[in-house]
């Protein structure tokens, strides 16, 4: 469940990543507002799902299976899911593009350190 929900929330980003600046320069000012409105209102979705999912797998697992030398990178997840959080939230309550695309920016990143982590945590 854990890994499921990471691809979920990681894909869903990496695929608005590449796309929006494709789609950006294919549609007008107007169009892509709604099509980039409605992927966000998808991405919400996979965000309501998978976000709470990941806490509670993600301490499951860390409470089971990490050595207790190793509780630092799991601190660490903790911390970034909360920075991605709140990065979501700022990015659904601001108007100005160049702030939605660093958020967005910094989500992606967040989460695929998040990732690097996971793994790195899943070799000890």
């Amino acid at each position: 469940m854990h890994v499921l929900s990471a691809i979920g929330w990681v894909g869903v980003q990496l695929t608005l990543f590449a796309l929006f600046p494709v789609l950006r320069r294919q549609l007008g000012p107007d169009e892509f507002r709604v099509v980039a409105r409605a992927a966000g209102m998808r991405l919400a979705i996979v965000a309501a799902l998978a976000m709470p999912a990941l806490l509670v797998t993600g301490i499951a697992l860390a409470s089971h299976e990490v050595p207790q030398s190793e509780r630092g990178w799991v601190i660490a997840k903790l911390v970034i899911w909360v920075l991605v959080l709140a990065a979501f939230a700022g990015h659904a309550v601001t108007a100005a593009r160049n702030r939605r695309v660093w958020l967005s920016g910094a989500m992606l990143a967040l989460s695929l350190a998040a990732v690097y982590i996971g793994t790195r945590l899943t070799e000890m």
